[in-house]
């Protein structure tokens, strides 16, 4: 999660928060570049008296600041489209956790396949979690980061998160995972989740969605997969 006077994103979760950090950076050096680049060229063209009343036309000069920021472009747009296609991909999930926004808390259900038919559901586990009261936590709790049942989710299993809402908009976010899904009322969202460590991950509601909207967090755990199965049966 992010701290106070922190410096770039927090610690990547997923391989696509992954990708989005290296994609920040990546495309922050095209834009320093340039920057410095226009920067030069304004402080010489006001700083100098350089003039040619016979320079009517340069055909070089002009392929060259044409071409290169199409081939700019492209050295973007090319990874930017490989990872919006990685973040929408979702194969063969093992797990999927339904998120319910309501104002204000989050109701999440765990669908349980049949073992004789995985197309199938034989039960569902689901239960509320609602932020926890200042009176409730713990010296090492965060203020305001803390609910009273947390989701567990399985690490390096590939997980899909459904997202829907029973009043108004809300969206289901985790800043480690590099998801933000809208929660609307009468549709599901779905996002794919593939978490690399085991470990405690924070969230909230990123969308307002009413008077309590800063009350309605989010907090994820990963466990192993073995560890997941035995607190899901």
């Amino acid at each position: 999660m992010s701290f106070w006077s922190q410096m770039g994103f927090p610690d990547a979760g997923t391989p696509s928060m992954e990708y989005f950090a290296f994609f920040h950076g990546y495309a922050m050096s095209f834009i320093t570049l340039i920057f410095v680049l226009i920067l030069y060229v304004g402080t010489v063209i006001l700083t100098t008296r350089y003039t040619s009343r016979f320079l009517l036309e340069q055909q070089t000069l002009e392929t060259i600041w044409t071409i290169v920021p199409v081939f700019m472009l492209l050295f973007l747009a090319v990874p930017s489209l490989k990872i919006l296609y990685m973040v929408e991909e979702l194969t063969s999930p093992q797990v999927t956790l339904k998120a319910i926004g309501h104002q204000w808390y989050w109701t999440y259900e765990y669908s349980i396949p049949d073992t004789n038919n995985p197309e199938y559901t034989t039960s569902t586990i689901n239960f509320d979690s609602y932020m926890l009261p200042e009176s409730a936590l713990l010296p090492q709790d965060f203020r305001n980061y803390e609910v009273d049942h947390r989701p567990l989710l399985p690490s390096n299993t590939q997980c899909r998160i459904l997202t829907t809402s029973t009043d108004v908009i809300h969206a289901w976010g985790v800043p480690s995972f590099g998801v933000k899904a809208d929660a609307l009322p009468g549709r599901i969202n779905q996002i794919p989740v593939l978490i690399n460590a085991p470990g405690i991950y924070y969230g909230s509601c990123m969308e307002l969605c009413g008077t309590n909207h800063s009350f309605m967090p989010i907090v994820v755990e990963a466990h192993p997969l073995t560890e997941f199965n035995e607190w899901i049966n």
